[in-house]
C-alpha cells in the first residue's frame, strides 16, 4: 500500500510509538511517506530515523513558526503554488470555509509542498487534530485516500474541553478512529465518535531489543530509581520527587535518575534541593535511546506517577512504562487514563491515586522491604504482559490489516 503517516513533529524522540508504526510498515514492504510540521528539536535521533533513511520520506512544508516572517514569506509561496499547484491556492485562502488553517498560513504552505493531490491508500493520522488537519487538506483537494486517526490522551481530554465542537466533522468524514486505550475509546463515544468506525489499537515496542533481568532486592545496596520523559506537569514527577524525600526520611538508602527535559526541568531542580535530596537525585536531560536502554537494565524501578493536570491534560499509555516492563523493572504507576490496562496493580506493577506522594512513599517502603519473591513475581509478569499485548510486531500486523480494510472498503474519492 502507499501509505501516508501524519503527525506534528517527527522524529521526536519522546514520541517512539509513531517511529515503530513507520518502521513497522516499511518492514512489510509498504511506501510510507511522512508529513509533519517540522522534525522537534530536542537535538537527539533516534537511531531507526537513520538506519531506514526517513529523511527521504519526509515532507515538511517549512512554515516558519513567526508569525510575521511567515507572512512575509507567504507571499512567495503563494506565486509558487499559483504556478505549480493553481488548484490549491482558492481553497489555501479559503476562510470562511477552513477558519484557523487558512487565516494562519497553514493551508498555504502545506498547499505549496503538496503537488498533484497525491493520492495514498491509507492516511494514518496520530492525534486528533493532526487528524483534523489531514481531512481539511483532503477537503481541500490537495490529498486524497481514507483516514484513520489515531488518538492518544490530550487529543481526547484536554483538547475537546477547549475546543466547542472538536472532531465534528472527523467523526462525520473519517474512515476510521484508533484510540490507544479502551479508556478512550469510551471517551470518543461520549464525544460522539461513531462505535463502528472505533477499533482500540495499542501502542507498542520491540520486546526484542529489551534485555530481560528479573529483578532482585539487594538490601546491601541502595535502591536505583527511574524517571524518564518530559518534565511537564502531566508526568507527576514533582511527586516522584517529594516520595524520594520521603523513602530516605524512612531510613531507605535509594537514588533516583531523571531522563528527560522540558519547561519544568528548572522548578523541578529546585524542588529537589528544597527537599535536600542534593546527589541522590541526578537530572540528566534527554539520552540516546540505547543510553535509556541501558539505564533500565541496570534501575530496579521506574515511578511514573501520571497526574491530570488542570486543563484536564492526561496521558496515553506511555510506551516508557512498556520498555521499562520488558526490561524486567518493577513500575509503580497511578491508576490514570489507560495505564491500568498496562500495568495490573498487584500483578504486573503497583498503583497509587493520582497525586497521592505519601502513597508513592509507602509503596516505595514496602518494595524495598519485599522478599525476593515477590520482586520476582512482579518482575517476570511485567515482561510477560508486554509481550502478550505490547509487542510492535503484532500491532504492525495488526494495524496493516486494519489499513487494508479501511482502504478495500472506503469508497472512491
Amino acid at each position: 500500500m502507499k501509505i501516508a503517516v501524519f503527525t506534528t513533529e517527527f522524529p521526536a524522540l519522546s514520541e517512539t510509538f509513531v517511529l515503530n508504526q513507520v518502521t513497522g510498515l516499511l518492514d512489510r514492504g509498504h511506501d510510507v511517506t511522512v508529513f509533519s510540521d517540522r522534525p522537534r528539536d530536542d537535538g537527539l535521533v533516534h537511531p531507526d530515523f537513520q538506519r531506514y533513511a526517513l529523511i527521504s520520506r519526509s515532507r515538511y512544508p517549512h512554515m516558519p513558526r513567526n508569525r510575521l516572517l511567515r507572512l512575509g514569506k507567504a507571499p512567495f509561496r503563494l506565486c509558487g503554488m499559483a504556478l505549480r499547484n493553481p488548484r490549491h491556492v482558492i481553497p489555501a485562502l479559503n476562510v470562511s470555509r477552513f477558519g484557523r488553517d487558512a487565516l494562519s498560513g497553514r493551508l498555504l504552505y502545506w498547499g505549496a509542498m503538496l503537488k498533484d493531490r497525491p493520492r495514498f491508500d491509507a492516511i494514518l493520522a496520530h492525534f486528533g487534530p493532526v487528524g483534523e488537519f489531514a481531512d481539511s487538506l483532503r477537503q481541500a483537494g490537495m490529498i486524497s485516500g481514507p483516514l484513520a486517526t489515531v488518538l492518544h490522551g490530550v487529543d481526547v481530554s484536554a483538547y475537546p474541553k477547549a475546543t466547542p465542537g472538536a472532531y465534528r466533522d472527523l467523526f462525520r468524514r473519517g474512515e476510521c478512529f484508533l484510540p490507544i486505550s479502551e479508556h478512550w475509546r469510551r471517551k470518543l463515544g461520549e464525544l460522539g465518535c461513531p462505535e463502528n468506525r472505533m477499533d482500540v489499537h495499542h501502542m507498542g515496542v520491540d520486546t526484542a531489543r529489551y534485555v530481560y533481568r528479573a529483578r532482585r532486592r539487594d538490601k546491601s545496596q541502595p535502591l536505583q530509581l527511574l524517571v524518564v520523559g518530559r518534565m511537564v506537569e502531566k508526568k507527576g514527577v514533582a511527586d516522584a520527587l517529594h516520595a524520594m524525600a520521603g523513602l530516605i526520611e524512612a531510613g531507605h538508602d535509594a537514588r533516583l535518575t531523571i531522563i528527560g527535559d522540558g519547561p519544568l526541568r528548572e522548578r523541578l531542580e529546585q524542588t529537589k534541593d528544597a527537599l535536600g535530596l542534593g546527589d541522590r537525585v541526578a537530572f540528566l536531560g534527554w539520552r540516546k535511546q540505547d543510553y535509556i536502554a541501558r539505564a533500565m537494565r541496570e534501575a530496579d524501578i521506574l515511578l511514573a506517577p501520571s497526574v491530570t493536570t488542570e486543563s484536564g491534560d492526561q496521558e496515553g499509555i506511555p510506551v516508557t512504562i512498556m520498555e521499562a516492563m520488558a526490561c524486567g523493572m518493577i513500575v509503580l504507576s497511578t491508576w490514570h487514563s489507560g495505564i491500568p490496562e498496562l500495568v495490573e496493580h498487584g500483578k504486573t506493577g503497583l498503583l497509587v491515586k493520582e497525586g497521592d506522594r505519601e502513597g508513592i512513599t509507602h509503596t516505595l517502603i514496602d518494595l524495598a522491604e519485599a522478599s525476593p519473591e515477590q520482586w520476582r513475581r512482579y518482575s517476570q509478569a511485567a515482561r510477560l504482559k508486554v509481550e502478550a499485548d505490547f509487542e510492535i510486531a503484532s500491532l504492525n500486523l495488526e494495524l496493516e490489516r486494519k489499513l487494508r480494510r479501511m482502504a478495500l472498503t472506503a469508497p472512491v474519492a
